[in-house]
């Protein structure tokens, strides 16, 4: 996945996938546009900016990798806006190593663009901030940062099902009588198995290691959120139900809810 941010600081306008099969299928033909290699892979652990200072016009941080380079530079081209990281190359028929040159490194010369900011942690200096054509520039999602996304994704997911199963497990307290009639406090044993649900799911999501070993990551407040709506769906939806059944209890005329008694009481 690439993205295009007005300058690093700034969250994300508009994203691409590197594929054969959508905007860069010409880089993967026989017969690439002038300036490329042929792309002869697309698989993400193939695609790695591995450094290889001895074989990369003997800069530091760039790789030796042709086809993560020949990506860079399909990207590049294809979006008219250079990466947010620094890079560099040795234009066609130049005998010197240019830096954070978007004209002269990416163009229809044969020159290879080295990603050296993805190892280095340096940034472009020349990157014009702004959105508009020309402006902004490319960031590329690391494995590594691809994998956190992943584990918060999962957290998110896994929270909001054990939130969701927590207020199942208020309603199914009673069969008729109401959440509040009953109260929520007098059963120890329940108590006692929701506290324990809760603190695995704080211990899965932001103990060190342990979230780890479950795929899981450190989330923010804001996105436990998404639970709530389906939470207070459940409760609504549980005590409606309750309150139907308990009104065709004390008029058996009332057939919404006899029909509510007999086919959802269990």
């Amino acid at each position: 996945w690439f993205t295009v941010r007005e300058d690093i600081s700034h969250h994300s306008f508009q994203e691409t996938f590197f594929s054969d099969n959508n905007r860069f299928l010409d880089v993967f033909s026989s017969t690439p546009p002038p300036g490329l290699i042929q792309q002869t892979t697309k698989i993400f652990d193939q695609l790695l900016p591995t450094p290889s200072a001895s074989q990369a016009l003997g800069q530091v941080g760039g790789s030796s990798n042709a086809q993560f380079n020949n990506m860079i530079k399909a990207v590049g081209l294809e979006l008219n806006r250079p990466p947010c990281y620094e890079f560099y190359c040795q234009p066609e028929g130049s005998p010197s190593i240019v830096y954070n040159d978007f004209d002269a490194c990416f163009n229809d010369g044969s020159q290879v663009v080295y990603y050296s900011g993805i190892n280095t942690g340096l940034l472009n200096p020349n990157v014009i901030s702004g959105s508009d054509e020309g402006q902004g520039c490319v960031f590329p999602w690391t494995f590594d940062q691809q994998n956190a996304l992943l584990g918060r994704g999962r957290s998110g997911y896994f929270n909001a099902v054990i939130l969701i199963r927590t207020c199942i497990a208020l309603i199914c307290k009673t069969r008729l009588l109401a959440l509040t009639f009953r109260g929520c406090w007098k059963n120890k044993v329940h108590l006692f198995g929701v506290f324990t649900m809760l603190l695995m799911v704080f211990g899965i999501t932001y103990i060190p290691g342990l979230n780890y070993g479950f795929g899981a990551a450190p989330i923010k407040a804001i996105h436990w959120l998404p639970a709530l709506p389906w939470m207070l769906m459940v409760i609504v939806f549980g005590e409606t139900r309750k309150l139907l059944m308990r009104m065709g209890v004390r008029n058996p005329d009332f057939k919404a809810g006899a029909w509510m008694r007999k086919y959802a009481y269990w």
